[in-house]
C-alpha cells in the first residue's frame, strides 16, 4: 500500500511540474509576442515549416512585419522538406504572390531543423544581424527562443502567427505536446544561459 501511494504521490507531482512547465511557456509566448511591443531590428528571420498552411501563416506575419519597417531584411529559413522546391523558396514564392513591391528577401535553404534554420542563418549573415524578430507559430516560439538564445543572437523577439490571425487553430494537441516535450528538454540550456 505505501508503495502505490509513494508512486501516485511521484505521478502527481510530475503531472504538476508539466502542467505549470506548460502554462509558464504558454504565459511566455503571449506577454512578449504583440507587434505593438515589438522594437526594430537588424533582421525577421521566418522559421520554415513542412505544412503548406503553417508555411504560408508565417510567411504572411514575416511580411507584416516588414511591411511595418520593423526590419531591413526578411530572412525564410527552412529546407528541402515536404515541397519539391526548400521552405524557404516556398514560402519567397507565396510573398511575392502575394505583394508588388521590391521586399529585401534572404534564402537559407539547407535546414531540416528548428536548429538548424538558426545556425545556418547566423551563419550566413556571418553574425552581423544580433537582433532578430523570428516568425513562427505559438506552440514552437519558446524552444525557438532557447535555441536563438544559445546560438548566438543577441537581442531576439519574436512573433507568432496566431497574433496575426492566420494560425492554423486545427493543429492537433499532440503536435503542441510533442513541442512541449521537445521544449523541456531544452529547460537545462536555458538555465546555463540564465546564469552565464
Amino acid at each position: 500500500m505505501k508503495r502505490k501511494l509513494k508512486i501516485l504521490i511521484y505521478i502527481i507531482i510530475i503531472v504538476s511540474f508539466l502542467v505549470i512547465a506548460f502554462y509558464e511557456s504558454s504565459v511566455f509566448v503571449f506577454n512578449h509576442s504583440n507587434i505593438d511591443n515589438l522594437k526594430k531590428a537588424d533582421a525577421i528571420i521566418v522559421l520554415g515549416s513542412g505544412y503548406a498552411s503553417s508555411a504560408k501563416n508565417r510567411a504572411t506575419a514575416g511580411l507584416a512585419l516588414y511591411q511595418k519597417g520593423l526590419a531591413p531584411i526578411i530572412v525564410l529559413s527552412g529546407g528541402k522538406t515536404n515541397y519539391p522546391v526548400s521552405e524557404a523558396k516556398f514560402m519567397a514564392d507565396y510573398i511575392k504572390s502575394k505583394s508588388n513591391e521590391k521586399i529585401n528577401l534572404l534564402l537559407e535553404e539547407n535546414s531540416t531543423s528548428t536548429y538548424q534554420n538558426f545556425q545556418n542563418v547566423f551563419n550566413q549573415i556571418n553574425g552581423s544581424k544580433k537582433s532578430i524578430i523570428f516568425v513562427s507559430d505559438n506552440f514552437h516560439i519558446f524552444r525557438s527562443f532557447l535555441i536563438a538564445k544559445s546560438i548566438g543572437f543577441s537581442q531576439i523577439q519574436w512573433y507568432s502567427t496566431e497574433n496575426n490571425g492566420t494560425a492554423d487553430r486545427t493543429k492537433p494537441f499532440l503536435d503542441n505536446f510533442n513541442e512541449f516535450l521537445k521544449t523541456i528538454n531544452l529547460l537545462p540550456v536555458f538555465l546555463h544561459l540564465k546564469n552565464a
